[in-house]
């Protein structure tokens, strides 16, 4: 008789252990899914706005998708090519004033892009640097023929995320002030 008490006891002590062990892991899932905040007010910016390719120093109107994880740019004549066994990616950048740079980075990645109905396609990715409203950031930036959409920078959540809320019923609320 005297067993049941303490093997009672035992159970409620088991339990309980697994139920904070359990706590415990959905607390830091959580702390994990929501990124610290970097700044006390995030920016309010508009869902096209300038944006500098510091690498290049040419700005180029953009489009902030917060539906992409990732930026894309517009490099249509692109060349690549291998470099003691890394390959490495040279293409010709312009901006609406026909100022031009020439981009010659290592790719450090090639992103698969599915397609409806098709075979998927990979697009070199390179680590750019890019700065919206004195914000700077290097991220990753797929390279494709941009040239049946109306802007040449797509810029995704990698970059806005944690400094900038988009207003997707605004335009350029911000200028260029983004100092290579």
């Amino acid at each position: 008789m005297h067993d049941r008490p303490a093997s009672l006891v035992r159970r409620y002590c088991h339990l309980t252990r697994q139920l904070m062990r359990c706590w415990r892991h959905l607390l830091m899932a959580a702390a994990c899914t929501f990124p610290a905040v970097t700044r006390a007010d995030p920016v309010v910016v508009g869902w096209i706005e300038p944006v500098r390719i510091v690498d290049a120093s040419i700005d180029v109107p953009a489009k902030l998708d917060t539906g992409a994880e990732h930026s894309s740019l517009h490099a249509p004549d692109l060349v690549l090519e291998e470099r003691d066994g890394v390959t490495w990616v040279r293409f010709l950048l312009r901006d609406d004033r026909d100022r031009q740079a020439v981009i010659d980075r290592q790719v450090v990645r090639f992103a698969r892009i599915k397609r409806h109905g098709g075979e998927p396609l990979y697009r070199p990715v390179i680590r750019l640097t890019l700065c919206l409203d004195g914000q700077h950031r290097e991220v990753d930036v797929n390279l494709v023929d941009r040239s049946g959409f109306d802007y040449p920078l797509l810029v995704g959540r990698s970059f806005l995320r944690t400094q900038f809320l988009v207003d997707a019923g605004q335009r350029q609320l911000t200028v260029p002030r983004c100092l290579n």
